[in-house]
């Protein structure tokens, strides 16, 4: 097994930080495992009987997730805000393997890491669908442009909340990276220029990040990296590091602390961290999957706020 998946994971987005970008890491796929290259429903399109099968999967922290699964889907995360007290989740996301659209965007000043041996089957498309079946989310990321900087373009149909990030440059490599925002489709976007020596970590990276840094997580380290903030178009310093399991939430009632690592991701900075809720990552420990995520989200709520909650994963 050559090809790892770097597997997706929502993020950080507060009032201080950029929402990280939803989804895990560490699963490895067989070689040759097919690349979907199928669109889907787009957003705000309803998705019928015939694209969901009805079947639920049981017991998420003592909840009947009710997320069914969809044909070609490799991923699918239950979202259950803090407040929300029943089996039945807000929303569910499906990620997707497909090809690229960073380089129809940048064109040939796109730019792919050089020691990246992954190519299409590390991009990914993310669908975020309502339990009636419309889709009101979509994310891209594509890890050719590094596996702990993946390139992103997310996009909130409901309030048109707009993010993009890619690398680009000239022959010699990416020097910037090109940031773009839009809170709401009301408001201005924003674009930025990012040093590329200025960020370790983009989106869904910082997953990546934690895996790659298991022996000194494990060996009571704490792990820094900086992590660009689309949302104010900067890099913020992180600080990751292990705690006990029974800190996190655990997948189910029948799950044991032992087969699970507790990460806990927040801010460097003291006084930031004191008003920027923490993330808390629930990791398997023999398949390094992420199995439940906890904290504040990268899609906000209908009214356009931050909200806070657990995804637990399932794995196709």
């Amino acid at each position: 097994m050559k090809v790892l998946l770097v597997i997706l994971m929502s993020m950080l987005n507060s009032v201080v930080l950029s929402a990280f970008a939803e989804d895990p890491s560490g699963k490895p796929i067989n070689e040759g495992t097919p690349v979907s290259t199928t669109q889907g429903p787009t957003i705000g399109e309803v998705v019928t009987d015939r694209d969901m099968v009805d079947e639920a999967t049981k017991g998420k922290a003592g909840k009947s997730v009710e997320c069914p699964d969809r044909a070609l889907s490799k991923i699918v995360g239950a979202f259950f805000h803090k407040k929300n007290k029943t089996n039945v989740p807000d929303y569910c996301e499906y990620h997707f393997f497909e090809q690229s659209v960073f380089e129809e965007v940048l064109g040939d000043n796109y730019v792919r890491a050089e020691d990246n041996e992954l190519t299409s089957q590390v991009n990914y498309r993310v669908e975020y669908i309502r339990m009636s079946g419309e889709v009101f989310a979509e994310k891209r990321l594509d890890f050719t442009s590094g596996l702990k900087t993946p390139s992103v373009e997310q996009h909130d149909k409901r309030s048109g909340e707009y993010r993009f990030a890619a690398p680009f440059g000239g022959e010699d490599g990416a020097a910037e990276w090109q940031v773009k925002y839009q809170k709401t489709k009301n408001d201005k976007r924003k674009s930025w220029n990012v040093h590329v020596d200025k960020m370790d970590v983009n989106d869904a990276g910082f997953v990546r990040e934690v895996t790659n840094s298991w022996d000194d997580l494990s060996a009571g380290e704490t792990v820094k990296f900086s992590f660009l903030s689309i949302v104010h178009g900067k890099p913020i310093q992180m600080s990751a590091k292990k705690i006990k399991p029974e800190n996190c939430v655990l997948p189910n009632e029948h799950s044991k602390v032992d087969d699970y690592v507790c990460i806990k991701v927040s801010i460097s900075n003291y006084l930031i961290s004191l008003i920027a809720p923490a993330l808390w990552l629930t990791f398997e420990k023999v398949s390094g999957e992420l199995s439940v995520f906890k904290g504040i989200t990268n899609l906000r709520s209908d009214k356009g706020e931050n909200q806070v909650g657990s995804i637990y994963y399932r794995y196709m």
